[in-house]
């Protein structure tokens, strides 16, 4: 029972932090602006490289941004980005396989969380090192869009080599 309100309490904050549907059925597009650094074309063009992506490899790949993670989890910008993930049903397949990149506005902090296969086999700790690589330079000169097309075309490479047998 307590596990089932927390459920429903971290659904409730998610909702308006992420300003989407208070349901716990409820999925994200795959790109949440809700610290506002993109245009609505920008989100667009996003939304459909992701898809793309997503499609090719049935592997979601999602982007949020919010203000401040310890809104939606105490812990760190990791565990906001894994409570994000599993809240809102993120991924696809049985195994609901992707990846989010949670960027936090307030001490722009940001984590990789993968689930399932093929997202575990592209993204290892070394694969998300390099992934970090390709967008972070972007992010340092607050270039939020090329930063977030790069984590995008990056992933998808990555996840290209995965399924060739060379993650």
């Amino acid at each position: 029972m307590k596990k089932r309100l927390f459920a429903l309490a971290l659904c409730l904050l998610l909702s308006c932090v992420l300003a989407v549907p208070a349901c716990a059925e409820a999925q994200l597009s795959y790109v949440t602006d809700s610290a506002g650094l993109l245009t609505q074309g920008e989100v667009d063009a996003l939304e459909a490289q992701a898809r793309q992506i997503a499609d090719q490899y049935n592997c979601g790949l999602y982007v949020v941004t919010v203000p401040d993670y310890k809104d939606i989890h105490s812990g760190d910008v990791y565990e906001a980005a894994k409570a994000i993930y599993q809240s809102y049903d993120l991924g696809l397949g049985p195994e609901r396989a992707g990846m989010v990149l949670l960027l936090s506005m307030a001490e722009r902090d940001y984590a990789l969380a993968a689930y399932g296969m093929p997202a575990h086999t592209a993204f290892t700790d070394y694969g998300k090192d390099l992934l970090s690589d390709e967008f972070l330079p972007f992010f340092r000169e607050n270039d939020w869009n090329g930063g977030f097309d790069r984590y995008l075309s990056f992933s998808g490479y990555l996840l290209e080599e995965a399924a060739k047998g060379t993650p």
